[in-house]
C-alpha cells in the first residue's frame, strides 16, 4: 500500500458508529421468528422437559393415537394435528409454558380424552414436536440453547444503548456539519448541525445516534 492509498483515519465517532452498525445487522437478524426458533433436537428435548416425559411415553401416546383412528379421541388426535401445524408453519419459538397459550388448539371435548390418556396438553405438544421433527426436520432453527440465546441478544441490546449513549458525547466538528442561517430574533443567526455521514439528512439531538444509524442502514452504508 503506498502513501497515497492510506485510508484516513476514523474518528472516534466513526469507530463507535461502525459498531453500532454492525449490532444493529445482528440484532435486526433475529427479528424474524425463525431466527429465534430452537433447533430440532433442541425443542424436542425442551417439549420433553416442560411435559415431564420420555421419548417411550411418546411413542406409546403416538401408537394409542393411531390405532384409535379418530373413534374415541377424535379431539385429542385433532389437538395434535394443529399444534403440528403451528410448529411446522407458526410462530413457535419453543415449548409454551403456559397452558393456556395452547387453548388455541383445544376443542370442547379435548379434557375428556386427556383422562382417557393419562396426559396433558403439554405432553401431547411434545407429541406434536417429535412428528414435527421427524417429518419436518427443517421446520426448526438453530438456537441450541435458549436461555444463551437469550443473553446474548439482552448483552447486545445493552452495548446498543451505551454505544448510543457515546455517539451522543464523542461527536467533535470533525464528525458535523454546521450550516449558518438567516438571522433569528433571539440568537442573531440560526446554526443548525448535522452529521457529515449523513449528507445534513440527520441532526445531532437524543435520538439522533438512533436515527442515524437506522437512516445509514437503510442507505446500505458499511462501516466495518
Amino acid at each position: 500500500m503506498g502513501l497515497f492509498d492510506r485510508k484516513p483515519k476514523r474518528t472516534a465517532f466513526e469507530t463507535l458508529l461502525g459498531r453500532a452498525l454492525a449490532i444493529r445487522k445482528e440484532l435486526d437478524q433475529f427479528d424474524r421468528p425463525e431466527a429465534n426458533k430452537l433447533s430440532r433436537e433442541a425443542f424436542l428435548n425442551d417439549a420433553l422437559a416442560v411435559a415431564r416425559t420420555s421419548l417411550d411415553r411418546l411413542a406409546e401416546l403416538d401408537d394409542i393415537l393411531a390405532e384409535d383412528g379418530g373413534r374415541t379421541l377424535p379431539n385429542a388426535s385433532a389437538f395434535v394435528r394443529r399444534l403440528e401445524r403451528f410448529i411446522r408453519e407458526g410462530t413457535a419459538t419453543r415449548t409454551p409454558r403456559e397452558v393456556s397459550r395452547l387453548r388455541f388448539a383445544m376443542s370442547e371435548g379435548l379434557a375428556g380424552e386427556l383422562s382417557t390418556l393419562k396426559s396433558s396438553p403439554h405432553e401431547l405438544f411434545a407429541l406434536a414436536v417429535k412428528r414435527t421433527a421427524d417429518k419436518s426436520p427443517a421446520s426448526f432453527g438453530q438456537v441450541g440453547n435458549w436461555d444463551e440465546h437469550q443473553a446474548h441478544l439482552a448483552a447486545l441490546r445493552e452495548e446498543l444503548t451505551n454505544v448510543y449513549q457515546r455517539l451522543g458525547e464523542v461527536a467533535t466538528t470533525d464528525d458535523l456539519t454546521i450550516a449558518t442561517g438567516p438571522p433569528c430574533s433571539m440568537c442573531g443567526r440560526n446554526l443548525r448541525a448535522t452529521y457529515k455521514i449523513s449528507g445534513g439528512t440527520i441532526s445531532p439531538g437524543p435520538d439522533g445516534p438512533q436515527q442515524l444509524v437506522t437512516w445509514l442502514l437503510a442507505q446500505g452504508v458499511d462501516l466495518s
